[in-house]
């Protein structure tokens, strides 16, 4: 039994402990074992009472612990149970098998090469967990620390100061949100798996990082992904992403709330290669188009709710070619909202409004005029070849066969030669 600081105590119990040394390596500084052995270990441990919010946790017990050097040890079967001040348990480990070395000197250095821990309270396996940790008067340091996590492997260098700066690297393969949520306890609201890196620095509630990420968050397939954020309050503002997005790509800036355990997303810069169709509104199908420019994007997970603001140029939505398209949609489970697509294309002005349900089915309303008809669309095939026209009515149909039902007014038209036989 450890009487430890502020009430702490820590209870332990062994099966078997076989040691291995030389007799005068425990009369020598440091102490040196060769060999530490111990089997069936249980360790049930009770937290002191919590420091005052805005005081530093500063180590000391460890650091009046002898000099001592353990070449080889090995842990298995053993159990560990921790307690919060008052008894409620909080972390339970009833699987921890463990090999590697441990040296006591200017602090604790434990270099560990195998591992086997199955973390019941975070309902995490960790395996192969190997590098080294040392733990000093002023900070925690982790070199080379590489483990796997259930399908995900990291690894983990830098360090904490127990004044609770941070500067870690973080690599990881098969990153799934799922498994920080349970390892940390925490919700975030979203999925996401995908392979990373972060150089993280800062404090915890200040925390500066650099990413890199390939892989999926929620039905978006992101490739290539470098980008630069703060994380204050829960909120992710991000000062730079670069990334391809479905296809497109995009260069800009964004803000991820991840508090109330709700994702919520702005993203705003310039986009390219951008094509409607492929998934940029989740669930809903929608015409093929190709486009570059300028957009807006804000998402909220829970309400399946998508806002799209754009202006792009240069491109088509399924048979509109346009040389300026002006964008206003909004999106939900039921389908797309499109609230406004006002379309420039040579001597044509064209402003489409209405609806598409999940399956792409589409009821909405076409304003369209022409001051020159014959520099229409060249692969519309409309033998006109002058006059001006104004048509309203309304569109129906699932890309790319649509019904228009409405009223043209044309004036001084020419057609070209017709051949009937």
């Amino acid at each position: 039994t450890l009487q430890l600081e502020r009430g702490a105590s820590a209870n332990i119990s062994v099966d078997t402990l076989s040691l291995q040394y030389g007799f005068l390596d425990l009369i020598r500084q440091p102490v040196r074992i060769s060999g530490f052995h111990a089997k069936g270990v249980e360790l049930y441990a009770i937290r002191g009472t919590p420091v005052a919010p805005g005081n530093a946790t500063l180590p000391s017990n460890p650091f009046k612990m002898p000099r001592l050097a353990v070449g080889s040890v090995s842990i298995d079967r053993a159990s560990v149970a921790l307690s919060d001040s008052k008894g409620r348990l909080q972390h339970s480990i009833p699987e921890f098998n463990w090999a590697g070395s441990i040296v006591v000197d200017e602090g604790i250095v434990i270099n560990s090469t195998d591992s086997e821990i199955y973390y019941a309270s975070r309902n995490t396996l960790l395996e192969n967990l190997s590098g080294t940790v040392r733990y000093n008067k002023s900070a925690i340091v982790f070199s080379g620390v590489s483990v796997e996590a259930d399908s995900t492997s990291f690894e983990i260098d830098g360090n904490r100061l127990h004044t609770g700066e941070l500067d870690f690297t973080v690599t990881g393969e098969r990153i799934a949100v799922q498994n920080i949520e349970e390892l940390l306890e925490i919700t975030l609201g979203f999925n996401a798996t995908g392979d990373a890196s972060f150089a993280i620095t800062g404090r915890p509630d200040s925390l500066a990082m650099d990413i890199h990420y390939d892989g999926i968050i929620e039905n978006y397939e992101l490739s290539g992904m470098h980008g630069k954020c703060v994380l204050e309050n829960e909120i992710l503002k991000w000062s730079e992403i670069k990334t391809g997005v479905n296809g497109a790509e995009f260069d800009g800036v964004g803000l991820f709330d991840l508090s109330n355990n709700d994702l919520y997303f702005e993203l705003e810069g310039d986009a390219s290669n951008i094509n409607v169709a492929e998934n940029i509104v989740p669930g809903v199908a929608l015409p093929e188009s190709n486009c570059n420019g300028s957009v807006l994007i804000k998402r909220r997970n829970s309400s399946n709710e998508t806002f799209v603001e754009a202006k792009v140029a240069d491109g088509f939505i399924s048979v509109l070619p346009f040389e300026t398209c002006d964008v206003n949609i909004y999106a939900n489970s039921d389908g797309v909202d499109i609230r406004g697509l006002d379309i420039q294309y040579n001597d044509l002005s064209l402003t489409l409004s209405g609806f598409a349900d999940t399956t792409g089915y589409f009821d909405g309303q076409l304003i369209a005029n022409s001051t020159n008809l014959s520099s229409l669309p060249a692969e519309w095939g409309v033998p006109i070849t002058s006059g001006s026209a104004q048509v309203t009515g309304r569109v129906t149909g699932i890309d790319p066969v649509y019904d228009f039902t409405g009223e043209a007014a044309l004036a001084d038209v020419g057609m070209s030669p017709l051949n009937i036989e």
